[in-house]
């Protein structure tokens, strides 16, 4: 029900109330008409007007889009700040879960994988050593130079210069360690004469093993890229990197500190590639980081290993022990 009220001396408003007018009087019958009639006409154009066909579909995509760019919007706001308000993570860190047991299965189709072959020859290279000293010493020695040339049976022997190369590097580790638990080299010729030469100087104990893992290849595409190093397949260098994973987790190892006044000495006679690869996994630098390094024939590099998990690079292409005309690269 309405009431017409006075909101002033010549002006009136609708209210709720009985139906009484401000000066005392009951509604006009013909004013409440009006108003009816006025209700009624304004109710009827709301019921009978409708949006035209295809009027709200249009618009609810845009508006559907709308919610969703803002959602992503608010997400990709909200990490990117989320990021500058966290401290960033150090990757200049040292990792010092850095070691991993060479933990590999025979393999169930018949024939191992390159990487399971690996994984095989790296576990009994493992076990051949003392786990129990408190420091590893693993010392790197690249091959002498070796003649130009295969001779008969896929050896190499080497060059004179390469011959008096193997003796100085046997006196300077025969001079450093005294005695050497094991030396292990790869299958190749020039690998296979530095070793008979080194042989001679590392004690009557010294075990000598091959091991295809310490062959050489590319154990993965450094950076920068040489110009010289072509086209790769990719069974070449997963062949190559898998045999490189496998020498990593045969020789990089920490031990168990049982006996911490012992060390133990591991000599690993092999190629330039290998070398440095192994070393820049070893002290955690990038691997594709090797290229940049260079070692010469006979070179030393000498990393220390503690039970604490420590590495030591105490040494890096040395050839202190090589006079100037024996320093050779190629």
């Amino acid at each position: 029900r309405l009431v017409l009220m006075s909101a002033g001396r010549n002006t009136t408003r609708w209210a709720p109330g009985s139906c009484r007018s401000a000066v005392g009087g009951t509604l006009l019958p013909s004013m409440r008409l009006g108003y009816v009639r006025r209700l009624s006409a304004a109710g009827s154009a709301q019921t009978t007007k409708r949006a035209p066909a295809g009027y709200y579909g249009p618009r609810l995509a845009v508006g559907a889009a709308s919610i969703v760019g803002s959602v992503a919007l608010y997400e990709l706001v909200s990490t990117q700040l989320r990021q500058w308000m966290q401290p960033p993570e150090d990757k200049e860190m040292w990792r010092e879960d850095w070691d991993r047991p060479p933990v590999a299965e025979a393999p169930t189709g018949g024939v191992a994988t390159p990487a399971e072959a690996a994984l095989l020859a790296a576990e009994r290279l493992r076990l051949g050593a003392d786990a129990r000293v408190g420091h590893r010493h693993v010392v790197f020695v690249r091959h002498a130079q070796p003649e130009a040339g295969d001779s008969e049976g896929g050896s190499k022997h080497l060059t004179r210069k390469g011959m008096r190369q193997a003796e100085l590097t046997g006196q300077r580790l025969q001079a450093l360690f005294g005695s050497v638990g094991a030396i292990y080299h790869s299958g190749s010729g020039e690998a296979e004469a530095t070793v008979k030469v080194l042989r001679g100087y590392m004690g009557k104990d010294c075990v000598v093993r091959e091991s295809a893992l310490f062959a050489e290849g590319l154990p993965t595409i450094p950076s920068p890229r040489p110009a010289a190093l072509g086209d790769v397949s990719d069974e070449e260098l997963l062949c190559d990197s898998s045999r490189a994973e496998g020498a990593f987790r045969a020789l990089m190892w920490r031990p168990t500190g049982e006996c911490p006044e012992k060390a133990s000495v591991e000599v690993v006679v092999g190629h330039g590639n290998v070398i440095r690869y192994l070393t820049c996994r070893a002290v955690q630098l990038p691997p594709t980081a090797w290229s940049r390094l260079a070692a010469y024939h006979c070179a030393v590099t000498w990393l220390d290993l503690d039970c604490e998990g420590d590495v030591m690079l105490r040494e890096f292409g040395g050839v202190g022990h090589l006079p100037p005309e024996l320093v050779t690269y190629h």
